[in-house]
């Protein structure tokens, strides 16, 4: 197993958690301007893909749990996961390429 010729070496610096007022009086949690929307606070949830959908690409009750888990916490944004739009079925990838599969990602 290869190893590093030398070990990196590194202080730990000792800190203190901030408050719940210092925390909660952050940027982070600051509301913010992203185009034409006004999010709440800082935090997003990135785009993933859990390959939750069925093979037809519909938004399944597996889909609407993952992301109902992720909004109980409040973030900013939650970014949809890749969505296929092509009209060649992709496994379980969530698909937009038809009018049929709006009112699921509504």
């Amino acid at each position: 197993m290869w190893k590093p010729a030398e070990r990196i070496k590194y202080t730990v610096v000792e800190d203190s958690w901030p408050s719940r007022q210092e925390a909660a009086t952050s940027r982070l949690f600051s509301p913010l301007s992203v185009g034409p929307m006004q999010l709440e606070q800082r935090t997003w949830v990135p785009a993933m893909v859990p390959w939750r959908s069925n093979e037809q690409g519909d938004v399944t009750e597996d889909v609407l749990e993952w992301y109902e888990r992720f909004a109980r916490g409040r973030p900013g944004a939650i970014v949809v996961e890749a969505t296929g739009i092509g009209g060649i079925p992709s496994g379980p990838l969530l698909r937009i390429g038809d009018d049929r599969y709006v009112p699921g990602l509504k």
